[in-house]
């Protein structure tokens, strides 16, 4: 990472995170909070598929989850991440990373 300046790492956010943090759901909210307070501080940049904040959307009406404070919660996350609107780019980039899991 030398050259790097905090915020030039972009981590890219599947749903599950972006559920785990709003849902504040136990199993996973201490990495996802951890994660979302490095991207506060402007350490690094998060960015997401829009596809995936809709279907974030989407588990939360089927699962019967209409709190006020996971509409802010949700809210405020789009404020703060980035929508990326080059997905097909953005696959190909993900490809390129050696990783045995392809969600990773």
């Amino acid at each position: 990472m030398a050259g790097r300046k905090p915020g030039d790492l972009k981590v890219l956010v599947d749903s599950d995170v972006i559920f785990d943090f709003i849902a504040a759901r136990f199993r996973s909210y201490v990495e996802t909070l951890r994660l979302f307070t490095l991207a506060e501080q402007g350490l690094i940049k998060i960015v997401t598929l829009p596809h995936l904040i809709i279907s974030v959307w989407y588990i939360r009406g089927h699962m019967k989850i209409k709190n006020k404070s996971m509409y802010n919660s949700f809210s405020k996350l789009l404020t703060s991440i980035e929508v990326l609107d080059e997905p097909a780019k953005t696959i190909t980039n993900a490809l390129m990373v050696e990783s045995t899991d392809f969600e990773d």
